[in-house]
C-alpha cells in the first residue's frame, strides 16, 4: 500500500498519466501534467482550479514542478535519453551528439567542438563517453543541473529573503545589486541552512506523526461509535417493536372490553324496549275497551236516561282515562365512549410521525453553550482586549479601560483582579494582548501606551498573586503577541515583528511586507486601524498568521516572516484563534456568530453584541468575551458531534 501511495506522487491527479519536468505543482501539493494544467485555467486565465480538491489559485504563472519530485523526474528523463547533446552546439541552437566530457569546463562536447576545445584548452582533461558507464554520465548531468549555470560552480550560498541559492560570485553580485528587491542580505551557508531546515522539518514531521496518530485515534473512536450505534439501533428497534406489540395487545384488550360493554348496553336496551312494548300493548287493550263502551253508549236504541247516566259515569273516569291514554316518550340515544388511551394510540399510529430515535451525522461539528461568567461591574465600563486559558482551564482576561488582569478559576470563581500599577509603578500601562510560555508557567502581556510595553508575570500564592520577572521598555506601541518554541513574537503599530527570548532578550526585528492596503489609508483611519491587528501561531505547522479588522486577507508567514500564503476573508473579524489541528476560528460581530474559517457558522449568540469579540480555543472548548448593554462576561461553548 505504501508503494502504491508513493507511485501516486508521480501521477497526474487529473488523468493518472506519469508526470514530467513540465508538470506543475499547485499550492495544495497536487501535481498535474502540462496538458491538464492548461485545462485548469478559466477562460480569462485569471486563476486556475485544482482538479482534485477544487481549490482556486491566482498566481498560476509562477507554478513550477514539485521540488520533492524534480530530482527523480530529471533522473528519469536523462535515463530515457538514447543519446546526449553537445552543450556548446545546443547553446547555438544546433543538435549534435556528445562524445566527450570535459572535467574543467563541466561540458558535454561533440567531435567538432572537442577538436576546437583541444586547440584552445589543451591542458583540460576530457573523457570519452563510450568508455564511461551510463550511470556515471547521468550522474554528471544531474550534477550539472545543480551547479551555477553562469560560473559552473557549486551553489554554496543562500539568500533568506528571496529563497534562492547562489555560488560565491553570484551571491556577491546579488548582494551588491541595487536593483534586487532583497535589502541587507546576510550570507548564509546552504549546508547550514539545510541542517537548520532539516531540524525544523524533523519537528514538523514529528508533529505530523502525532497529528496522524490523533486522526487514527479519532477514526477509531468513530468506528467504535458506529459499532455501538449499530448495536444501540438494534436494541432500540427491538424495543420499539415490543412497544408497538404492547400497544396493539392493550388495544385488543380494550377493544374486547368495549365490545363486552356494548353487548351489556344492547341487552339492557332490548329489555327496556320489551317492557315498553308490553306496556303499549296494555294501553291499546284499554283504548279498545273504552272505544267499545263509547260505541255501545251512542247506539240509537239507547234511552235518554241511560245515555245521561253513561255520560256522567265516563266524566267521573275521565282523569283515569287521560292518564291511561298519556303516551310514553322514548328519547334514547346510544353513546359509544372510547377510552382516551385507545384513541390517542390509534391517532399516533395512523397520522403522527412518532420520533423514537434522532440520529445526527457523525463528524458534523456543532457547539453548544456550556457556561457563562459575568465580570464584576466597575466605575468605568470594561473593555476586554484579550483572553487566554491555561492547562488548568483558568481564564485570564485583560481589561484595557481598568488596566487590570482578571483570573477566573475553572468553576467561574474570580481568583484575583490584578492591577498592573502594582508592578509598573504608574497607571499608564494598557494591556492589549496576552499569551503564555507554558514550559515556564509565565504569562506575557504586551500593551499600548506607557513605557514598559512587555511584561513577564509569574503567578504566586499571596497578594497581589503575580510578580514581575522581566520587562522591556520601549516607546513603541505593542498591539499583539504569540509564543512559539519559547520565543515571543510581538507586533507593533508599525507592522514590525519584534522577537524576544523567554528571558526578555530582544532577538530580531522583521518588517511585514505586502500590507499596501493598510498603508494607503488616510492618517486619521490609519491611527485607529493600526491598533486592530492580531498575530496568532499555528501549533501544527509553526507558522504565524496575521489579520487586521479592515484588511481583506488573512496572511500566513513562516518563522522568518516571509509571506507563504494568504486567504481572502469572506467575513469581517478582529480576533481569531487556531486549534491544535491548525483550524481557524473567529467571531463575526456583524452576523453575531462564532465561525470556522472561511465561512462556516458554528453557533449564533442569543443577543446582539456591542463590541469586538475576543476568542480563545482550548481543546474542544471555545472561550468568548461578550459585551451587552455595558456588561461584560465570558461564555464557554463546547463541541459535540
Amino acid at each position: 500500500m505504501a508503494s502504491n501511495r508513493l507511485e501516486s506522487l508521480y501521477q497526474c491527479v487529473a488523468c493518472d498519466n506519469e508526470l514530467s519536468r513540465q508538470s506543475k505543482c499547485l499550492p495544495c501539493l497536487h501535481s498535474v501534467c502540462q496538458p491538464c494544467f492548461l485545462n485548469t485555467l478559466n477562460e480569462a486565465e485569471t486563476h486556475c482550479t485544482c482538479p482534485k480538491c477544487h481549490a482556486q489559485f491566482v498566481d498560476w504563472k509562477y507554478f513550477e514542478v514539485s521540488p520533492i519530485l524534480e530530482k527523480e523526474l530529471m533522473q528519469q528523463e536523462f535515463a530515457s535519453l538514447s543519446e546526449f547533446q553537445c552543450n556548446w552546439c545546443s547553446a547555438d541552437g544546433i543538435s549534435s551528439v556528445a562524445k566527450f566530457w570535459c572535467k574543467q569546463c563541466r561540458k558535454f562536447l561533440c567531435d567538432h567542438c572537442m577538436r576546437n576545445h583541444k586547440r584552445l584548452l589543451d591542458t583540460h582533461i576530457s573523457k570519452d563517453l563510450d568508455e564511461m558507464r551510463r550511470s556515471e554520465v547521468i550522474a554528471l548531468m544531474m550534477k550539472m543541473q545543480n551547479d551555477c549555470p553562469l560560473h559552473q560552480k557549486e551553489l554554496k550560498m543562500y539568500c533568506m529573503q528571496c529563497g534562492n541559492c547562489f555560488c560565491n560570485e553570484c551571491f556577491t553580485m546579488h548582494a551588491n545589486n541595487p536593483m534586487t528587491p532583497c535589502i541587507n542580505v546576510t550570507p548564509l551557508s546552504v549546508c547550514k541552512e539545510i541542517a537548520k531546515r532539516s531540524k525544523q522539518f524533523s519537528n514538523l514531521k514529528c508533529k505530523m506523526g502525532s497529528f496522524k496518530d490523533d486522526v487514527k485515534a479519532s477514526t477509531e473512536k468513530v468506528l467504535q461509535f458506529l459499532s455501538k450505534f449499530k448495536s444501540d439501533c438494534a436494541i432500540k428497534r427491538s424495543q420499539i417493536w415490543l412497544q408497538y406489540e404492547s400497544v396493539v395487545d392493550k388495544a385488543k384488550q380494550d377493544a374486547l372490553q368495549l365490545n363486552e360493554k356494548i353487548d351489556d348496553e344492547m341487552q339492557e336496551m332490548f329489555a327496556k324496549c320489551d317492557r315498553m312494548t308490553r306496556q303499549n300493548d296494555e294501553i291499546l287493550q284499554e283504548i279498545s275497551t273504552w272505544l267499545l263502551n263509547f260505541d255501545h253508549l251512542l247506539s240509537k236504541d239507547r234511552q235518554d236516561v241511560e245515555l245521561l247516566r253513561g255520560i256522567r259515569m265516563l266524566e267521573k273516569q275521565c282523569p283515569v282515562f287521560r292518564h291511561v291514554l298519556q303516551p310514553t316518550e322514548m328519547n334514547y340515544e346510544m353513546l359509544l365512549e372510547f377510552p382516551d388511551y385507545w384513541c390517542k394510540t390509534i391517532d399516533s399510529l395512523q397520522y403522527e410521525d412518532v420520533g423514537f430515535l434522532t440520529v445526527e451525522k457523525v463528524g458534523n461539528r456543532k457547539i453548544t453553550k456550556e457556561n457563562r461568567f459575568d465580570l464584576p461591574e466597575t466605575r468605568e465600563n470594561r473593555y476586554i482586549s484579550s483572553i487566554y486559558v491555561n492547562e488548568k482551564e483558568h481564564i485570564f482576561v485583560c481589561d484595557q479601560n481598568n488596566k487590570s488582569l482578571i483570573e477566573f478559576k475553572k468553576n467561574g470563581e474570580i481568583r484575583t483582579e490584578f492591577q498592573f500599577f502594582y508592578v509598573t509603578k504608574d497607571n499608564s500601562f494598557q494591556p492589549s494582548d496576552i499569551c503564555s510560555i507554558s514550559t515556564e508557567s509565565i504569562l506575557v502581556v504586551c500593551g499600548c501606551y506607557g513605557n514598559k510595553n512587555l511584561l513577564f508575570l509569574k503567578e504566586k500564592n499571596n497578594f497581589p498573586f503575580f510578580r514581575l520577572t522581566h520587562f522591556y521598555e520601549t516607546k513603541t506601541n505593542f498591539v499583539s503577541l504569540c509564543e512559539q518554541n519559547e520565543t515571543i513574537f510581538v507586533l507593533d503599530t508599525n507592522f514590525q515583528i519584534n522577537s524576544f527570548s523567554k528571558n526578555c532578550t530582544k532577538l530580531e526585528i522583521f518588517q511585514l511586507e505586502g500590507l499596501n492596503d493598510l498603508n494607503r489609508l488616510n492618517s486619521f483611519y490609519y491611527r485607529i486601524y493600526k491598533f486592530l491587528s492580531r498575530i496568532r501561531v499555528d501549533p501544527l505547522c509553526e507558522n504565524i498568521w496575521f489579520s487586521n479588522l479592515f484588511y481583506p486577507e488573512l496572511i500566513c508567514f513562516d518563522l522568518n516572516f516571509l509571506k507563504i500564503n494568504s486567504m481572502k476573508k469572506k467575513r469581517k473579524f478582529y480576533d481569531f484563534q487556531l486549534n491544535k489541528l491548525g483550524q481557524i476560528f473567529f467571531c463575526d460581530l456583524n452576523e453575531n456568530e462564532i465561525c470556522w474559517f472561511p465561512n462556516q457558522k458554528l453557533v449564533q449568540f442569543e443577543e446582539k453584541q456591542d463590541d469586538f469579540l475576543q476568542i480563545f480555543v482550548y481543546e474542544e472548548k471555545y472561550f468568548v468575551c461578550i459585551k451587552k448593554n455595558g456588561r461584560s462576561g465570558i461564555e464557554i461553548f463546547k463541541n459535540f458531534y
